[in-house]
């Protein structure tokens, strides 16, 4: 996941999307069914859904500064593939285990207990949103969190918008990679097992 920008309209986005897979047709698959259950949710905590793009895998990564030139040659090397790219509005703080982690670091940010119950009562009330629509999150935590500074604004993210971010909190379990010290007990026990009251705990 990265931040970038649409040419036409000059707006921050997040991009969620997953490259050079070799099971890349069922991976755009699973992209188009997340971005088709999140289409339609508008809630100032959610960070929305903007739109899904369909593109060429070795243009784009060629237009991407990040990449090096052995990297380049490599995928120069391999037939481009199609990939999906889902677009969600961004947030000017960014990341809020980021943000959290930064202020822990420097005297200059500072978050008041005021502040944090506020998070908290945004978070809650995002939660109170997807339940109404009948959608579990399945991975409340701060890392899936967005911050902006216009009123200090808490939006809650996908539940794997950030998972390359913190590649450390997840672990192999039942054959996928979960936030295992983050799940509720319930879940740990039965397989799949995610509701209202597990995404509260």
């Amino acid at each position: 996941i990265h931040l970038d920008n649409f040419k036409d309209h000059k707006i921050k986005v997040i991009v969620k999307t997953i490259k050079n897979s070799k099971s890349n047709k069922q991976i755009n698959i699973q992209l188009l069914k997340d971005a088709q259950m999140l289409k339609g949710l508008k809630h100032k905590n959610l960070v929305s859904l903007i739109g899904i793009v369909e593109y060429d895998d070795e243009d784009y990564l060629n237009e991407n500064n990040n990449i090096n030139e052995k990297e380049n040659n490599f995928i120069n090397k391999k037939s481009s593939k199609r990939m999906i790219m889902c677009l969600f509005s961004s947030a000017d703080l960014g990341n809020l285990k980021l943000y959290l982690i930064e202020a822990s670091k420097k005297e200059k940010i500072q978050i008041t207990n005021q502040e944090k119950f506020y998070l908290i009562l945004q978070l809650l009330k995002a939660c109170n949103y997807l339940h109404s629509k009948r959608l579990i999150h399945k991975d409340i935590a701060a890392r899936n969190c967005w911050l902006d500074s216009s009123n200090f604004q808490l939006k809650l993210g996908d539940n794997a918008l950030s998972r390359d971010l913190f590649n450390k909190d997840y672990h192999f379990y039942y054959d996928r990679k979960q936030p295992i010290c983050w799940m509720a007990y319930e879940s740990l026990v039965s397989f799949n097992l995610f509701n209202s009251k597990t995404d509260i705990w």
